[in-house]
């Protein structure tokens, strides 16, 4: 199931990652959101190229991305896409940045593929068929106590995104990629907690992740413990816990 879906996923990630290495190379134009988040001409190219993509191939479903106004109007499949999710890690091309696709299914993602073209790195996920990363199988570490659990934690996120409560913790870009590091076992935790009126954190950055880790063998929640729920609103108001399911309660 959903084979056709993540076939033409691949494609579209093929193409962006051209367009991706294209701005790349150049001098980068930075611009500012409303939240103070940057964006750049890649972002955009991308943001626009994937969902036309996403629209031709599936016109039956909404499709919502980080650059493009929210949409709930078509049926009960949305697609969620960042085009370039640690836009600040391109901008310094330190390589920690990834171009996330998701399609969700009343309110919960059933195909997952997070993809860092720098870092030569692919995580795919289907519901109900594990998570994959370069093509081979991939899971949660369970070799490691709550005391010794690893944490990443941003590189740029304030707060809690980047404060470690473990002696043990490590730092990389993108919050997909820091979920994917849960995934396959390089990290335990990966919290955040949302303060004020910080809107960093939205679906899309997190519902293709989400589905990698679930599929590995970890588990996805909000701070109440509560499963997240992806496609209702943009923004992840509660903040979020990802880490292997034994470890949720001790959170």
């Amino acid at each position: 199931m959903y084979e056709k879906e993540l076939s033409v996923v691949e494609k579209v990630m093929r193409e962006a990652e051209g367009l991706l290495r294209k701005h790349y190379d150049c001098v980068v134009d930075v611009q500012r959101k409303k939240d103070e988040s940057p964006v750049t001409a890649a972002d955009k190219e991308l943001d626009a190229h994937i969902r036309k993509r996403l629209f031709e191939s599936f016109p039956g479903d909404a499709v919502n991305s980080e650059e493009s106004p929210w949409n709930t109007s078509r049926g009960r499949r949305m697609w969620l896409v960042d085009p370039i999710d640690g836009t600040d890690n391109f901008i310094e091309k330190n390589d920690e940045f990834s171009v996330c696709v998701a399609l969700v299914a009343d309110g919960q993602p059933v195909l997952g593929v997070v993809y860092a073209p720098l870092l030569g790195k692919r995580y795919v996920a289907l519901a109900g068929q594990g998570a994959f990363l370069n093509g081979k199988k991939i899971t949660v570490d369970a070799s490691r106590d709550f005391s010794e659990a690893i944490q990443v934690v941003s590189r740029h996120l304030g707060g809690d995104a980047g404060k470690s409560e473990f002696p043990k913790n490590f730092r990389l870009g993108s919050s997909a990629l820091r979920m994917c590091a849960v995934a396959e076992g390089l990290a335990d935790v990966f919290f955040y907690r949302k303060t004020g009126d910080d809107s960093r954190l939205h679906t899309w950055d997190l519902a293709a992740s989400a589905i990698i880790l679930r599929e590995a063998g970890g588990a996805v929640v909000d701070l109440e413990k509560q499963e997240l729920l992806f496609g209702g609103e943009p923004s992840l108001r509660r903040g979020v816990i990802a880490s292997r399911k034994d470890f949720i309660e001790q959170l």
